[in-house]
């Protein structure tokens, strides 16, 4: 896919770093930059996933810094496990022989949690698609959005977001530090920053420097999500990987902040 857009901004959560300002690897948000809109109602935000309020964090960042409208924007959420704790809550009351699951851990377990609670949160009504891929999350979540800018909505938010699987449900080489990143995109509104142009989502293999990050965070699905946010930052120009420091053959061009 060769279509374009720009970058009007940026957010990243994880469980050691909250926000973009704390994490290492050389991400800073600007001077002067304003406090991120913090989505989730205090009840919600208690009685939320992790998943769900690491993405609500990356979400909120990311808004900020576009000065857009959460109640506006279009959103696609990406995530390879999903809601996996709660599927174990599930899997353990299943093996428990309990007559009757938890309806709450039930609405917690569906890979469209987060979508559907930061779409009530914020009062949105527009569209919203989760999806799944793997190792490929991030390219994939990337390739809806810009299907969706190509097909004529002015931006849209892709929330990208894992959190360490349960040891029952995943391998060793399968267990990863939580992360949650997300991207503002548009397709060039004059209201909206310019962070960077990505375009030319391929498959090919370019590895990125990653020796910035804990290996914790190279390992997850969407580690492709930080390198990119890392490449935006740092201003560079040329291909970035998409997928995990284990390999991925999905890569997308970035070019430096466009200033007109």
């Amino acid at each position: 896919m060769t279509m374009g857009c720009f970058v009007g901004g940026f957010g990243v959560a994880t469980a050691a770093f909250p926000n973009v300002t704390a994490l290492s690897g050389g991400l800073h948000e600007p001077e002067g930059s304003a406090a991120a809109l913090e989505l989730l109602p205090p009840m919600v935000r208690r009685r939320a996933s992790a998943l769900t309020r690491s993405m609500a964090d990356a979400f909120g960042q990311a808004m900020t810094q576009a000065g857009a409208n959460p109640a506006e924007v279009a959103t696609v959420f990406g995530s390879a496990w999903g809601e996996t704790g709660a599927l174990r809550e599930l899997l353990q009351q299943i093996a428990a022989g309990e007559a009757e699951l938890s309806p709450i851990r039930f609405a917690g377990s569906v890979h469209n949690t987060a979508s559907g609670q930061l779409s009530i949160a914020t009062a949105n009504r527009g569209f919203t698609t989760s999806l799944a891929a793997g190792d490929d999350t991030v390219a994939m979540a990337l390739q809806e959005a810009l299907g969706l800018l190509a097909n004529g909505l002015a931006e849209v938010l892709v929330v990208l977001g894992d959190v360490d699987p349960p040891a029952e449900l995943a391998g060793p080489l399968e267990r990863c530090d939580s992360l949650a990143v997300a991207l503002h995109l548009h397709t060039g509104q004059p209201n909206r920053p310019r962070l960077a142009r990505i375009e030319d989502l391929h498959r090919v293999t370019t590895p990125w420097p990653t020796e910035a990050f804990p290996a914790g965070l190279q390992a997850s699905p969407v580690f492709g999500g930080l390198v990119l946010v890392q490449a935006i930052h740092a201003g560079r120009t040329g291909a970035v990987s998409l997928g995990p420091a284990r390999g991925s053959d999905w890569a997308i061009r970035v070019h430096a902040a466009v200033t007109a």
